[in-house]
């Protein structure tokens, strides 16, 4: 029995084909080891703008190829701004003289103001005078919002990219008629930085 016991502790691990298997010892040590995980992730652009119009006309000039990266405030489309050019002219125009108008009024009431306190008028001719002088500065503060409006949609007429980022297909060509609020004319994503999903 003991003499068994001295063979089982000489005993070598034999492989498959009678041959011996080598073992290797190695020291016992503590390390940070990575745990990976595979899944399936999805990448998300950070932001994405649809860019549309915000006046409408013909669409003149698109300033980039489809796919290429844009820098934010990078002209994108010009839309025919003739029209709106025109609209400006009329509204300034229509500015001067309402101004004009308005001022000879505040003479005219300032001027009857005084005919009254020496007596001259009655107070019914001043109060129809000042009347219609607030009639028309109220008239030259509503020209001066048509003549901003005015510029608003003329500066409308250039679109400039609103992010950095890639371009994707361009969805109106040049030549098209281009609707306020319509369809996007193209779409920006940026993916840098990206967002990843998982």
């Amino acid at each position: 029995q003991q003499g068994g016991q001295q063979q089982g502790q000489g005993r070598r691990p034999v492989g498959p084909g009678g041959q011996a298997v080598p073992v290797m010892v190695d020291k016992v040590s503590l390390k940070t080891i990575p745990i990976e995980v595979t899944t399936i992730g999805n990448v998300e652009a950070y932001a994405t703008v649809s860019v549309k119009a915000q006046v409408s006309g013909p669409l003149l000039e698109a300033r980039f190829e489809q796919g290429a990266f844009v820098r934010k405030g990078q002209v994108l489309f010009k839309i025919d701004e003739r029209p709106f050019q025109a609209d400006l002219e009329r509204t300034q125009a229509a500015l001067a003289r309402d101004k004009a108008v308005a001022a000879n009024n505040r003479v005219d009431a300032s001027r009857y103001k005084q005919l009254f306190a020496e007596g001259i008028v009655p107070e019914q001719q001043v109060n129809s005078f000042v009347s219609a002088a607030d009639a028309a500065d109220a008239l030259v503060r509503s020209d001066e919002a048509a003549v901003k409006t005015a510029q608003l949609n003329l500066g409308y007429c250039t679109i400039s990219a609103p992010i950095d980022g890639h371009t994707g297909s361009l969805m109106v060509q040049p030549g098209n008629l281009v609707r306020a609020n319509d369809v996007p004319m193209v779409v920006i994503n940026q993916i840098n930085p990206v967002y990843v999903n998982f």
